[in-house]
């Protein structure tokens, strides 16, 4: 009976003093775990903001706000309002050049809509390379939303600051292919903007790739960070490198005459050439000059002495006629 009671008291001592640690637990662990949540959330946002995949997309926020302001100066009511503040001469020369930026090149009444369609843009060539650039890009963000997805599976929140930067890149591939179909699909003025503005953009997405994935392997002891992607990395940057840097290369420029008002009907060679190329153009002359008949060949040239022999008598017989 003694033993029933002893054990009776040890069993409500044990679990009083249970519930008082319960209790001073739960006191202790509800602000530590609020503080150590805010905590975490705070140093994930600074892993997000700070991970090198994020910045492509800080190039792609700032050239939408410069490209709102190129757009709203080439506005209706910003043109009123300089051409009130400019003179009637500085007006007139500005409508002229705004006219032949927005024409491009007089197109003939022959020409079919689509032919007209690609002579604004500089010529089917031009408007091919645009296009190859705007599959490129499609391609990409088709890509990046894929792997995406797939890291989104691989965690418990969607919203982990893993996904979160691939998120941020889906963004800037999706503003890259809107630029894209804004260069073939508007006027020539807007389209060049656009052009100028997909170029920048996708030159310092490639940049960001090869500093993370690309420079590693030139090293012993770094890897590529997105080497987990595998086969998909790589054809990726293949994709961003056609897009960002083979075909602003490789494409030539847009003929604009010096003078609009006597546009020309032939573009000169130099005016057109792509950036790769900047003197391949003169090929063909020094082709020609090199079949001229009337240039010394390299088995008839002189030995210095018979050409200084030379040099010098021709300069004694025009002395001698100059003394006559």
């Amino acid at each position: 009976m003694e033993s029933q009671r002893y054990l009776a008291s040890l069993w409500q001592s044990t679990w009083d003093s249970s519930q008082l640690y319960l209790e001073q637990g739960s006191s202790f662990s509800r602000p530590f775990t609020s503080a150590s949540l805010s905590v975490l959330q705070i140093e994930d946002a600074k892993t997000v903001f700070a991970n090198t995949l994020v910045f492509p997309g800080y190039a792609a926020t700032a050239s939408l706000l410069v490209l709102l302001l190129q757009l709203i100066a080439h506005s209706e009511p910003v043109k009123k309002l300089y051409k009130r503040l400019a003179t009637s001469e500085n007006d007139s020369a500005d409508e002229i050049e705004d006219e032949n930026v927005d024409d491009a090149v007089g197109e003939q009444q022959h020409l079919s809509v689509v032919s007209q369609h690609m002579a604004q843009y500089g010529g089917p060539v031009i408007f091919a390379y645009r296009v190859l650039r705007l599959l490129c890009t499609l391609a990409l963000l088709a890509l990046s939303i894929l792997t995406a997805v797939f890291t989104s599976r691989q965690v418990s929140s969607p919203l982990n600051s893993k996904v979160l930067p691939h998120v941020a890149l889906c963004l800037t591939y999706g503003y890259s292919s809107l630029l894209g179909i804004l260069s073939v699909a508007v006027n020539a003025r807007s389209a060049k903007l656009a052009t100028h503005h997909l170029a920048l953009v996708l030159a310092f997405t490639w940049i960001v790739f090869v500093y993370r994935d690309v420079w590693p392997l030139a090293t012993y002891t770094l890897q590529p960070i997105d080497g987990a992607e595998g086969a998909l990395l790589w054809g990726k940057f293949a994709l961003l490198t056609v897009a960002g840097v083979v075909v602003p290369l490789l494409v030539p420029r847009q003929y604009t005459p010096a003078d609009p008002r006597m546009p020309g009907s032939r573009s000169r060679a130099n005016g057109v050439a792509a950036l790769d190329d900047a003197f391949l153009w003169l090929d063909p002359t020094v082709f020609e000059a090199y079949k001229v008949p009337h240039l010394p060949s390299r088995s008839s040239r002189r030995s210095p002495t018979t050409t200084a022999r030379s040099i010098s008598s021709s300069a004694a017989s025009s002395g001698s006629t100059r003394s006559k």
